[in-house]
């Protein structure tokens, strides 16, 4: 019996020799920790710079669909969207001048400048108000603008 103890607890001893201790566990698991934490960090960046990118094309496609409108109805925009829905360059959506896409709400105003010529203005602001995202703007010149972590407007930076 005595000799199976020694056995048993040799066999403890060459586990104890092949294994990690606490400390080396530890190790990696803080490693693995800060490496996930830069990951997620970085994905959040890659999600948002995403929905950037989509929202600047979507305000082209209103640019160009007001445009076209404007040549349609004899030099005038409209702040509906379902009626630039009709340029074909848009796809259908709720109508009316605000809408939802790409993660931005999009607001869309139509009148006249001071000087009586035809303007139009969009404004595209996060739905979910991430003050660490760009908010956008175009007018009637076609330049988007951006501003981050409010509104964005006519003398906001230029893309």
């Amino acid at each position: 019996m005595k000799s199976s103890t020694k056995w048993h607890s040799a066999r403890w001893e060459a586990v104890a020799d092949n294994g990690f201790t606490l400390l080396e566990l530890l190790a990696v698991v803080s490693i693995i920790a800060i490496l996930a934490a830069i990951s997620v960090t970085l994905y959040g960046n890659v999600l948002n710079k995403a929905r950037e990118t989509a929202a600047i094309s979507y305000l082209t496609s209103i640019n160009k669909s007001e445009e076209l409108y404007k040549q349609d109805a004899g030099g005038g925009y409209t702040a509906d969207f379902d009626v630039l829905e009709t340029t074909g360059v848009l796809t259908n959506g709720p109508g009316g001048p605000v809408r939802i896409e790409k993660d931005y709400t999009f607001t869309l105003t139509a009148g006249t400048n001071g000087d009586g010529t035809p303007a139009f203005t969009v404004n595209a602001n996060p739905t979910n108000n991430n003050a660490s995202m760009k908010w956008f703007f175009i007018n009637e010149t076609g330049i988007i603008r951006y501003a981050i972590g409010g509104a964005a407007g006519p003398g906001s930076q230029t893309l």
